[in-house]
C-alpha cells in the first residue's frame, strides 16, 4: 500500500509493554538438615532427610586428596595449626565432648 506522502491521522500505537511472568505461589518447598539444626524435631524426622542428603557422598574416590590438596605445602603442619588454634577455643567437657 503506497501513502502517496499522505499522514496517518490515527496516532501511532506504542507496543505493548512485556508480559509479567506467570504468578507462582510459592518456591517448592524442600527441607534439610541446615533448616532443622537448631531445632527440637524429633530423631524420627529428621532422620529421613539426612538419609535423603547423605546418599550421594561418594568415598574412597581415587586421587581426590591430590587433587583438592596436592599443591598446598607443609599440609599436614598446617593442619595440625589450624586444629590447635580451633581447640584453644573450646571446652572439653567429660568424656571426649567438646564445647564451643
Amino acid at each position: 500500500m503506497r501513502s502517496f506522502g499522505i499522514k496517518s491521522t490515527q496516532p501511532r500505537r506504542k507496543p505493548r509493554p512485556p508480559r509479567p511472568p506467570p504468578y507462582v505461589e510459592q518456591t517448592p518447598y524442600s527441607c534439610s538438615t541446615s533448616m532443622i539444626s537448631n531445632s527440637h524435631e524429633r530423631r524420627d524426622d529428621i532422620d529421613p532427610v539426612l538419609k535423603e542428603e547423605l546418599s550421594s557422598i561418594y568415598t574412597d574416590v581415587p586421587g581426590f586428596e591430590e587433587a583438592l590438596f596436592g599443591g598446598v605445602k607443609d599440609l599436614e603442619k598446617a593442619g595440625t595449626a589450624v586444629f590447635h588454634r580451633f581447640i584453644e577455643g573450646m571446652i572439653l567437657l567429660q568424656g571426649n565432648s567438646w564445647l564451643a
